[in-house]
């Protein structure tokens, strides 16, 4: 079976991370499996006494019961140290399972992160490292837990069948029946999960959405409320359905194993008191068999649900977080180059493209070049393959035919990381991260203070930064920092800027870079670009077009190829597509003015 190698694995692992894991489980094992045992002794001991009382049966009875509750209290104590011990031994091989995974991501193809089809093809190895309920921590936790209560039911088992070798059989065959059902149950589950997923971040939505501050306005002003508590009690009834369908098929699974049990019982019972009429059981023996046959129906049932639900179940969860592990089908980064000396100059050779699971072509047999320290403009529609040409010089994704190349060199014979280090590329979306102002400028964990001033001081940011006391050691999260540094969104937009400036790469790529500014933020920003691409082959992507006249060529793209091709003057002077659109916005801006 699969899940005992994932099992076997997993517990290696565990080893790995603490030896003294193994002693822990043992330990559990050889405590939990015959503390039953010896537990049961005790009523057949006390009677024993009370038919033969003699002058000291108190003492004798009260010496019984205090060693049993000692003995009792020594294995709680005992099993509670073990317990809490393999969970904190769980939790750290959880940990560092998520460390690797985490390196697994990092290393990714950007494709496989943004279409998310990463997390379809390994949605349950992020389950079996996201908490401590169920996963990598669910399966070691309930192994040491419920290991102990099998081999103590093997053990019950046993002694039952001495006694009634049908009765031993019976039971073998509940705990088969009723374990299967319980497979079958729990499979059932994991194939409705997609759908219970999603009724799940629909309830995590409208959850969200009915106490979120943003959404508090046009909830009350639009009163949305009623719509809103109607879908959420839909949606809650969706998830109760799915629920009461598993109860009930569970039910109708388990219903053979609960009638076999009670067979048993039946058998037992009848074969138990046939030996205790006939004398070849005592009273003491009668009470002792028939509480092990109590222990074996009250534990057999929630130690087989555990076991199946927590170490087998749970164990499908963390074989797809090993083959996460362990594939090499995420990177497909098989560079030997490093990085370019001094000026770079860009070309497209006959690239086409189109996004995955899409037939649509972004891209059409495209091809350009870009002189070295040349300064240029992508200019269209949403839609035309601006930030896919972007997106295809940075190899976060591959063309589908054609090449780029660097210099004459195909990009895809760069290291990955030898690549990136020759772009500076600041995006549309600014992302800023829980570590201080100085990391976020110069996005390394150990950074020069002065570049990173200067760096500021070039975006125009330096007299706001300077109102703030020790503004380069500040956190910029509020969820990791209660003082943490905080900026206007025009302003992190010029950060982000900053870190174009700090990184001082060859080639400058600004993508949507002054979408939160207003027309004279975004005039003084591109006014400190023109001074900064000096030695840099740069590319600008804007819709607002006022970035244009800084550039020395214009490339209007339209259906994946180019449209028009020039400056912005011969490009004017030809009144095709690109001076409609200057036009048109040049009369916006006036207005404004």
């Amino acid at each position: 079976m699969k899940y005992t190698k994932t099992l076997k694995r997993l517990l290696g692992d565990a080893i790995r991370t603490d030896r003294k894991m193994i002693l822990y489980i043992l330990f559990a094992c050889l405590l939990g499996a015959f503390a039953p045992l010896v537990l049961s002794l005790m009523p057949k001991l006390i009677v024993g006494v009370v038919e033969n009382p003699g002058t000291d049966a108190i003492r004798r009875i009260l010496l019984i019961s205090l060693g049993f509750f000692a003995l009792e209290f020594l294995v709680e104590g005992v099993s509670l140290y073990c317990s809490n011990q393999v969970l904190t031994v769980a939790n750290k091989t959880r940990f560092e399972l998520m460390h690797e995974q985490n390196k697994k991501m990092a290393a990714a193809d950007f494709k496989y992160i943004s279409d998310r089809s990463i997390f379809k093809m390994y949605g349950m190895a992020f389950e079996a490292t996201s908490g401590d309920w169920g996963g990598v921590v669910g399966t070691l936790r309930e192994f040491a837990r419920t290991a102990p209560i099998i081999l103590s039911l093997i053990l019950i088992g046993g002694v039952i069948t001495a006694l009634s070798p049908l009765t031993g059989a019976l039971l073998l065959l509940y705990a088969i029946t009723y374990a299967y059902a319980q497979r079958q149950a729990n499979k059932e589950v994991r194939d409705n999960d997609a759908e219970i997923n999603k009724i799940t971040d629909e309830i995590r939505y409208y959850n969200k959405t009915a106490g979120d501050f943003k959404s508090g306005k046009e909830i009350r002003l639009f009163n949305l409320k009623d719509m809103i508590l109607n879908a959420y009690k839909n949606v809650i009834n969706k998830r109760k359905s799915f629920s009461l369908s598993g109860v009930r098929k569970t039910f109708r699974k388990s219903l053979l194993s609960v009638l076999i049990l009670i067979l048993a019982q039946g058998i037992f019972a009848y074969t138990l008191i046939l030996n205790f009429k006939n004398g070849s059981v005592d009273t003491g023996s009668f009470l002792m068999y028939l509480t092990l046959m109590l222990q074996f129906v009250l534990l057999a049932d929630r130690a087989i649900e555990d076991y199946e639900f927590f170490v087998v179940n749970q164990t499908i969860y963390v074989e797809n977080l090993y083959d996460l592990l362990e594939t090499d089908k995420l990177n497909s980064d098989h560079g030997t180059r490093d990085r370019l000396s001094g000026a770079v100059d860009i070309e497209f050779r006959n690239v086409s493209f189109a996004y995955p699971n899409t037939d649509k072509k972004v891209l059409d047999n495209l091809s350009f070049k870009i002189a070295k320290n040349e300064t240029i403009a992508l200019v269209g529609n949403n839609g035309e393959g601006k930030s896919t040409i972007i997106n295809l010089l940075v190899r976060l994704y591959r063309p589908d035919e054609g090449e780029i190349l660097l210099n004459g060199v195909n990009i895809n014979e760069f290291k990955e990381e030898e690549l990136y280090k020759m772009f500076a590329c600041i995006f549309q979306q600014v992302n800023i991260y829980p570590y201080t102002l100085g990391n976020n400028i110069s996005m390394q964990e150990t950074y020069d203070l002065e570049r990173a001033k200067r760096a500021i001081e070039d975006v125009g940011l330096k007299e706001r930064i300077e109102e703030e006391k020790n503004a380069y050691e500040r956190n910029m999260s509020h969820e990791v920092a209660k003082d943490a540094l905080e900026l206007s969104g025009g302003q992190e937009q010029k950060l982000a800027i900053s870190r174009a400036v700090y990184k001082d790469s060859p080639i400058l790529i600004l993508d949507e870079p002054t979408a939160n500014l207003d027309a004279l933020a975004e005039h003084e920003i591109y006014s400190k670009l023109n001074d900064l691409r000096e030695d840099r082959t740069s590319i600008y992507i804007s819709h607002r077009l006022s970035s244009t006249k800084f550039c020395d060529r214009i490339i209007l793209l339209k259906g994946g190829k180019i449209f028009e091709e020039g400056t912005h003057d011969d490009l004017m002077k030809k009144k095709g597509e690109y001076y409609e659109m200057f036009t048109i916005q040049g009369k916006y801006y006036t207005k404004e003015a």
